[in-house]
């Protein structure tokens, strides 16, 4: 009987079943043409003029540059829990750095070679191996990001700014040398994981380690000899006194591996306590910091204001 029905209802059954076919496929193609579409606006960043040039890879526009740049500073795993308004900050600093990093070149030069940038690159050969069969729309993603800060920098007296960056501040961002890099706010960054940590040394340890460094800093007796100075109403520390013997804050952090360059040192009966607060330097903007205020719902402009201090946002 099912025989029969079907040899008598063949025609009906073949219509049926195209139709059927016709209704899934046309909304799936619709779709796939309008995110090639999408895709076609989104894929091409925009031409700023200027060039890095890439090893193995020759001359590359900086906003076809930028997204090597960014994830060679931000690792991938890292990068997925910025929100798009910190993507974008983290891209106006990388913009603004080789344009800075370019002027310094000199009048009339409009590109430099990535090496002389000093700062962790990565290269779409390698993106593409990581984001396998996600690298479209991860890419897109970035490209938009890139294309909606319409080839931006932070500027102060009409010059790129140096934008110094940090992982974590103290709670108060770090002086610099330039009359934008003031201290400012950062209070949320106590609430990060990394802000806190406690280092303990013997003496041994700490004469070893000086001793490494300079040999002729006398270490017989460092008991009391080993001195913190701080910036005035400041929790950074400028240098280290062993001695006579004054030692810069950078050397410090290098010798006894410290994260960050707000810290204290204290004696204790069986050595030496340091409590360290953030993660760098502490100048210019604090990554932390800046993420919190976008989650707060302050855009990549305030953000970037709040942490250099007398800036301009614009082309």
């Amino acid at each position: 009987m099912v025989g029969k029905y079907l040899k008598k209802n063949k025609n009906h059954i073949i219509i049926s079943l195209l139709l059927a076919v016709f209704c899934v496929m046309v909304p799936y193609i619709v779709t796939r043409i309008n995110m090639n579409d999408s895709r076609l606006k989104i894929y091409n960043p925009m031409k700023s003029g200027k060039y890095v040039i890439v090893p193995e890879e020759g001359k590359m526009d900086i906003e076809k540059f930028i997204p090597l740049s960014l994830y060679g500073i931000i690792p991938d795993g890292e990068i997925e829990s910025f929100d798009d308004e910190t993507l974008k900050v983290m891209i106006v600093i990388i913009r603004t750095y080789i344009n800075y990093k370019i002027n310094e070149m000199g009048k009339n030069k409009n590109f430099i070679y990535a090496d002389s940038l000093m700062m962790p690159y990565t290269s779409y050969e390698e993106l593409e191996k990581k984001w396998g069969g996600n690298y479209e729309m991860k890419y897109n993603k970035i490209i938009k990001l890139i294309n909606e800060t319409d080839m931006e920098n932070i500027y102060y007296n009409n010059v790129p700014i140096y934008p110094y960056y940090h992982e974590i501040s103290s709670g108060m961002t770090n002086s610099g040398e330039y009359e934008y890099l003031k201290s400012v706010d950062s209070v949320d960054d106590i609430k990060a994981d990394k802000y806190l940590k406690i280092m303990y040394f013997t003496p041994d340890n700490i004469k070893e380690k000086l001793n490494r460094y300079n040999k002729e800093i006398n270490t017989d007796d460092i008991n009391g000899k080993i001195s913190v100075n701080k910036k005035e109403n400041s929790e950074y520390v400028e240098s280290v006194n062993v001695g006579e013997v004054k030692i810069d804050v950078e050397d410090w952090e290098k010798i006894f591996k410290i994260p960050s360059e707000a810290f204290d040192f204290e004696t204790f009966s069986e050595g030496y306590k340091v409590t360290v607060k953030g993660k760098g330097s502490g100048i210019g903007l604090s990554i932390f910091g800046a993420g919190n205020m976008a989650k707060n719902g302050k855009n990549y402009k305030e953000i970037l204001m709040h942490y250099y201090s007398g800036v301009e946002i614009k082309q």
